[in-house]
């Protein structure tokens, strides 16, 4: 009787690790779903309402921490975001960076590569 009941005991405790177990994957999962979502706005797919709301919260907490981020770097003077507004072959910036830019794109630029698209009318400052 002692052993069958040892047993119990470790199929019990097997079970409740694997349950431990698929939950950290779904976690895992839906954070990493998150993360490409507010890298590509791209939205999560097949989301239990639980799910859904661990989804919200962690791609609510990035975008609140990269705009913050982008503040700071606006008010330190770095980049500033711009609309283009002529498209240009692929060039080398002054930062080493190769730069595409296509009409109507709205992206972040150092402020010397600003200045000079800006005087040529290529880009325009938009915050």
């Amino acid at each position: 009787m002692k052993d069958k009941s040892s047993l119990d005991v470790l199929e019990v405790q097997n079970v409740k690790n694997t349950i431990k177990r698929l939950i950290e994957l779904r976690e895992r999962k839906i954070i990493e779903s998150a993360i490409l979502s507010s890298r590509t706005g791209l939205p999560a797919e097949n989301l239990t309402k639980a799910d859904s709301d661990l989804f919200d919260a962690v791609l609510n907490s990035l975008r609140k921490f990269r705009g913050e981020i982008e503040e700071k770097k606006q008010e330190k003077g770095g980049e500033v975001v711009y609309r283009v507004k002529k498209s240009l072959p692929d060039f080398v910036g002054p930062d080493m960076k190769i730069y595409s830019l296509r009409e109507n794109d709205i992206l972040p630029l150092p402020k010397e590569l600003a200045e000079l698209l800006s005087k040529d009318d290529v880009v325009e400052e938009i915050r």
